[in-house]
């Protein structure tokens, strides 16, 4: 079968790596550092591009189409990047306690973040606008994940339960509760969108299946 070989060795990047993400045509390598987002090209390590700020960068993420970078800041920001000039496209602001983390949809243009204060909430990527907050009553929302084919949002929840919000009026649309869950965390989404799992603190990963159109 397939193995791996090394071809690439990153040395002495940043005093201190936080995270990495690859773009999704898997050519570049963004690493999350004390200051500054550094890029590499995936195939031969050789640096694409730095974004400096004043402050250390958490979780990089790539935009649908490899454009752009979403990250979260100790500053309780979260910042919107240009790839190629390096630029600040849009500071989202706000967040009450710090963002969790942060993620584009996949229409590339609202990014979705989370908080230690509760909500979900959906932001306009151009603007830095609020376009609409997911909320349950005195529940912290920990995850959040985008739909396609659909113009929708699951989300996870301290209480347990995953919820489908329209991203068009921000209602809930759907509850799927976690058995003998008391917080449910991470959720993932198959690429044909056919199936959705779910973790959470009962030692269960929970997957449902789409049903209907």
């Amino acid at each position: 079968g397939k193995t791996y070989v090394e071809v690439v060795r990153l040395n002495d990047v940043c005093s201190q790596s936080f995270s990495m993400d690859f773009s999704p045509d898997g050519s570049t390598l963004v690493v999350a550092g004390d200051g500054h987002l550094l890029c590499f090209d995936a195939s031969n390590g050789s640096k694409r591009g730095s974004i400096w700020l004043d402050q250390y960068f958490e979780e990089p993420r790539f935009s649908p189409d490899g454009t752009k970078i979403v990250c979260h800041a100790p500053d309780d920001n979260v910042y919107v990047l240009d790839v190629k000039s390096g630029r600040i496209v849009s500071t989202l602001t706000g967040l009450s306690q710090g963002a969790c983390f942060a993620r584009f949809l996949p229409d590339g243009k609202t990014v979705v973040t989370t908080d230690w204060d509760g909500p979900a909430v959906l932001w306009d990527v151009t603007t830095g606008t609020v376009r609409k907050k997911l909320s349950v009553q005195d529940t912290r929302i920990y995850d959040a994940i985008g739909f396609k084919t659909k113009q929708q949002v699951a989300t996870s929840d301290e209480n347990g339960s995953v919820r489908i919000w329209s991203t068009a009026n921000g209602k809930c649309e759907a509850v799927l509760p976690i058995p003998n869950a008391l917080q449910c965390y991470d959720l993932f989404l198959s690429p044909n969108e056919q199936y959705l799992t779910a973790k959470s603190n009962s030692r269960i990963i929970q997957v449902f299946e789409k049903v209907g159109p």
